[in-house]
């Protein structure tokens, strides 16, 4: 990513486990370690979060009601995958990457970005 022109963070929940597979059964779990994931990018400041996990992607994204509801707090940083921020740093449209079918909204200014 930093060769891509982000600033990554170092964070302390960059491996950890988003719930993955539980997405289906257990959302209130995905919700909690979901949540923990999330919370610390946004604590530390990251206006994005990059993930290479289709499942990582899946639920830090569309799980963020669930996410939102454990934290007691809104956390509104988009998550993108990792071949978006390439199409991106190569000049392929929004469209073309589709970031307008993310359920958190993807703001594409300048941001500082979490490698998950």
């Amino acid at each position: 990513m930093s060769i891509l022109g982000a600033n990554p963070i170092d964070w302390a929940f960059k491996t950890e486990c988003c719930g993955a597979g539980l997405s289906v059964s257990r959302t209130d779990l995905v919700g909690r370690l979901s949540g923990n994931i999330l919370k610390d990018a946004s604590d530390r400041g990251a206006e994005a979060v990059i993930v290479a996990c289709p499942m990582c992607h899946s639920n830090l994204d569309m799980r963020r009601s669930t996410i939102n509801r454990h934290l007691m707090e809104p956390i509104t940083i988009p998550v993108l995958y990792v071949t978006q921020v390439l199409g991106l740093a190569i000049g392929l449209s929004a469209k073309d990457l589709g970031l307008k079918r993310h359920f958190v909204g993807v703001n594409l200014k300048e941001a500082e970005l979490c490698q998950e």
